[in-house]
């Protein structure tokens, strides 16, 4: 007959080493089970914060929108502004050059002569 080989660490089988080693693997499997239900709470609080980023996002291309609306219609105010400054500047070079009643019929009689 042949001899058998003996196993690492001298345990033979049967000996009750099974149950110690069963339960080493159970308290493994509960670790990995709280390691993988701990690694999805992780990943459902970044889903979490992706939505809350997505919608802060929206909110920013709305301020954005409405501030591009804004920034036009001062655009617009602006050029009013610049345009009656400048007729407001001929309205009063035209009131320079008015002529009061009072000093028209001395002009008319300069003009007359």
């Amino acid at each position: 007959m042949a001899a058998r080989k003996k196993r690492a660490g001298g345990a033979a089988p049967g000996n009750g080493n099974g149950h110690a080693f069963a339960v080493v693997v159970e308290q493994l499997q509960d670790q990995f089970r709280a390691f993988g239900e701990s690694l999805q709470d992780v990943k459902d609080g970044f889903a979490r914060l992706e939505q809350r980023f997505d919608g802060l996002e929206q909110r920013f291309d709305g301020l954005e929108q409405r501030f591009d609306g804004v920034e036009g219609r001062l655009g617009r105010v602006e050029a009013a502004v610049l345009e009656h400054t400048r007729e407001l500047k001929d309205f009063r070079v035209a009131l320079d050059r008015k002529v009061d009643r009072e000093e028209l019929p001395a002009l008319l009689q300069e003009l007359s002569r």
